[in-house]
């Protein structure tokens, strides 16, 4: 992975703003999880189809490889999630 991956939502994750907050909602796994500020911030970007290098601009104290991690993988034409 590097500043140029372009990242991906995968189809089963549902994302929705409830107030301040994002709720993203796994449907295969059936985990949820809450994101404010900047977690909030960086989903958007990778929802605009933004790279890890664009979406880690956001907060550049974050480092790439912990975005890299929360964030969901690359999605590769063919592949499961």
């Amino acid at each position: 992975m590097n500043l140029d991956t372009q990242l991906s939502i995968p189809p089963q994750v549902m994302s929705r703003l409830v107030g301040d907050e994002t709720v993203l909602l796994d449907l295969a796994s059936g985990m949820y999880f809450g994101l404010d500020g900047v977690g909030k911030r960086i989903w958007e970007s990778v929802a605009e189809g933004r790279s890890l290098g664009q979406a880690a601009a956001i907060k550049p104290v974050i480092s790439y490889s912990y975005i890299g991690s929360c964030i969901f993988p690359p999605h590769n034409a063919g592949s499961a999630h």
